[in-house]
């Protein structure tokens, strides 16, 4: 396992790989020419959880982009006619200090944006401010466990009943708000740790007003060659969607801004597969 690991990321790193997967890209975009396109863009790459499926928990991820990179790249997204931004990749959006101000800025071109977040950082307060500013179109909420101790054996350094609290809360606004444009969902990682906690975490969302969708994905190699036979089965990705009440846009072809490029690789892997 650890060689085959080893050979598949020394290909990735092989500079006749690059052009391979960005070729990759760009049969995708023209199989769906008359798709949403979009933009996701890692605003900031730190994180406050350290989640063991995740490089976060091995590696110094940090970074923050600048607020004149960021309106250029808005910019250029707005004489491309690119409506839809994605304010997150890697890091947690709600550590970004311009995150308001990034959404202020969009928002003055009519854009509208999403973002993946593990919820923690997302208080009320903070919530409120988003629905105010409008534009939100679709929210991840990435929570791997119900019960306390497998969530935060899981989710290193989040505390459970913090983020739950802050996740209602947010559906409570989606309600005050009459958001239901907004497209909110839940998704988890199947790991070891989790595996007897996924029915009773599944039933539980399903039974919470305004949320769109459950999603359970497989554990994928986030962690380069980390072993991770310890943590879940590798999966690519595959994932089981609950209890979604409608359907998201099909044939979507987003470009991803990211920090580094073995990431961008392998978005393109996860997008091709």
């Amino acid at each position: 396992m650890d060689l085959f690991k080893t050979i598949v990321l020394n290909l990735r790193r092989n500079r006749f790989y690059k052009p391979y997967a960005l070729k990759a890209a760009q049969n995708y975009a023209l199989k769906y020419p008359h798709g949403n396109n979009g933009i996701s863009i890692e605003t900031i790459l730190n994180c406050n959880a350290r989640c063991i499926m995740c490089a976060h928990a091995y590696k110094q991820l940090m970074g923050v982009m600048s607020m004149d990179l960021f309106k250029k790249i808005i910019k250029d997204c707005r004489s491309l006619s690119i409506k839809d931004v994605g304010l997150s990749v890697y890091g947690e959006p709600l550590m970004d200090p311009f995150l308001f101000e990034r959404i202020h800025f969009l928002r003055k071109y009519n854009m509208n944006y999403g973002f993946f977040t593990n919820g923690s950082l997302l208080d009320k307060s903070k919530a409120r401010i988003l629905f105010e500013l409008g534009g939100l179109k679709n929210i991840n909420f990435s929570i791997c466990g119900y019960k306390t101790k497998v969530y935060e054996a899981v989710m290193v350094g989040l505390k459970r009943d913090v983020t739950y609290k802050n996740v209602i809360d947010f559906l409570s606004l989606k309600e005050i708000f009459r958001r239901h444009d907004l497209y909110v969902s839940i998704s988890t990682v199947k790991l070891h740790l989790n595996k007897k906690d996924m029915r009773d975490f599944v039933k539980f969302w399903q039974k919470q007003k305004g949320v769109d969708a459950i999603i359970t994905a497989d554990l994928w190699d986030r962690v380069g060659s980390q072993s991770i036979e310890n943590i879940g089965i590798l999966g690519k990705m595959h994932k089981k969607i609950f209890g979604a009440r409608r359907a998201s846009s099909s044939g979507e072809v987003f470009i991803f801004i990211m920090m580094d490029e073995w990431r961008l690789v392998a978005t393109m892997e996860m997008k091709e597969n």
